[in-house]
């Protein structure tokens, strides 16, 4: 898990997005903040809160899918931790 609760970020008006993208649930240019992140069975669902009172809840199969979701809207890249597993720092 790369983000974790209090995470931000804001989605930028995108035309080229599609019709059905996760993206569309949140409004543009508003600060959303990931407030919770609760299992329910296999399912994890990630809770934001927007500054304009929003709430949106989105299922993910797994953390490392929010993860990708998270990394694309704040246009970055998540690092490969598995290179490190294992490393002692000195």
């Amino acid at each position: 898990m790369h983000y974790i609760i209090g995470t931000s970020f804001s989605v930028k008006p995108d035309p080229r997005r599609g019709f059905r993208s996760q993206e569309n649930s949140f409004n543009t240019n508003v600060m959303y903040r990931l407030m919770n992140i609760s299992v329910n069975g296999t399912i994890l669902n990630y809770t934001f809160t927007g500054t304009d009172q929003s709430q949106i809840i989105l299922p993910f199969e797994s953390s490392r899918d929010a993860d990708n979701f998270i990394a694309k809207i704040r246009n970055e890249q998540i690092p490969n931790y598995s290179t490190d597993i294992g490393k002692i720092d000195v």
